[in-house]
This record gives C-alpha cells, sequence and structure tokens, in this order.
C-alpha cells in the first residue's frame, strides 16, 4: 500500500459511510449471490453482522497510518476467522464482494485509482489474517499459547481503544481509584466546550 492508495481508500470510505447500513447489504447480498454456500458461517442477524462489518472496517480504515496498531488487530480477527470455519479461498470471494459493493456506492467516484486502492488495501489486510489463520491451524508454528493469550489481551485493548478514539460519543477510562486513564477526542471537545 502506497501513501496515495491508503489517502485514496480513506477520502473514499468517508463517502461510504453515510450510507454504511445499505453497503452492509449491498455487500452481503451479493456475497451469497457469488457464494450461496458462505450463508451458513453467518448464523447472526445479518443487520447485527453488517453493523459490526462497518465498525471494524471503519477502524481499519483509520487506522491504515498506523500498522503497528492494525496489523495485530487484523491478526486476531484472522485467528477468530479459522474458528468460525472460514477458508483461504473465502477471502478471494469477500474481496470481490467488497469491490462490487464499493462500485456500487461510489458510483462514478470508484475510479481505477481508486479501485487499485481498495485491492491494496485488501490484499494486505486479506493476507494478514490468512497468516493468522494459517498459524492457528499449524500450531507448530506459532508461539506458545502464554504468550497468545498475554499479547491477546494488549491487542483487544489496542483496538477497542482505536475504536474509542473514532467515536463521536465521549467516551472516558477511569482506574479503581479514579484516575482518568483514557479520553477520546470527543470527550476532549465536550470538557473543553465546558470548562468554566
Amino acid at each position: 500500500m502506497t501513501p496515495k492508495q491508503i489517502s485514496l481508500v480513506q477520502e473514499t470510505w468517508q463517502k461510504v459511510k453515510p450510507i454504511a447500513p445499505q453497503a452492509a447489504e449491498i455487500f452481503y447480498n451479493t456475497l451469497f449471490e457469488m457464494d450461496p454456500s458462505l450463508k451458513p458461517l453467518f448464523k447472526n442477524d445479518i443487520v447485527e453482522q453488517g453493523n459490526k462489518l462497518m465498525t471494524m472496517l471503519d477502524t481499519a480504515v483509520s487506522l491504515l497510518n498506523k500498522p503497528d496498531k492494525l496489523i495485530p488487530a487484523v491478526q486476531k480477527l484472522g485467528e477468530r476467522h479459522a474458528g468460525y470455519g472460514v477458508k483461504t479461498a473465502h477471502y478471494d470471494t469477500v474481496g470481490a464482494a467488497l469491490l462490487q459493493t464499493l462500485a456500487t456506492g461510489l458510483g462514478d467516484a470508484f475510479t481505477a485509482p481508486v479501485k487499485k486502492a481498495w485491492t491494496a488495501v485488501y490484499t494486505t489486510l486479506a493476507t494478514t489474517m490468512i497468516d493468522a489463520a494459517n498459524a492457528v491451524n499449524n500450531p507448530g508454528n506459532s508461539s506458545t499459547g502464554r504468550e497468545e493469550n498475554m499479547s491477546n489481551s494488549n491487542d483487544i485493548a489496542l483496538l477497542a481503544q482505536a475504536a474509542l478514539a473514532q467515536s463521536g460519543t465521549a467516551c472516558m477510562m477511569i482506574d479503581r481509584d479514579f484516575l482518568i486513564t483514557y479520553a477520546n477526542a470527543a470527550t476532549m471537545a465536550l470538557l473543553k466546550e465546558n470548562e468554566a
């Protein structure tokens, strides 16, 4: 992924966000049309699944310039998807459905450079997920379980913090001594707006 491709993906994602529910519906309709055998992998309500997809994409797109935060979270996502029964070949179908969804949602804004940028980003993310899933399926090639569990907490915390940082909802975290350990940008703006 080049900086220009990252920029194109982030710019065009801003055009998709306002139509996120419709984009999710287009995505899953396209996915199941391309490969009906994938439908049983989605056991939850598809609208809820669509919300999760859009939130995950929003977080991933916002972290494209921060691979140190993005890659570990995407690796964990790949590991979880291995447990859901996702196979390597499924990633190609998902990528094609994503590109078709973007083409539909963006219309004329889905230019050849935009398609190339989204393809590069998706390929990077999918490859990372596949590698992580393969490590889970071939435990001899991965670190010990204790190391995995220790890093899992940190990865979840990083992903949660990244999602909160992008949220327009004010959120802050405090420790058991009531000391503020985290406040997102929305919280800081609210505090600044209301300071005496």
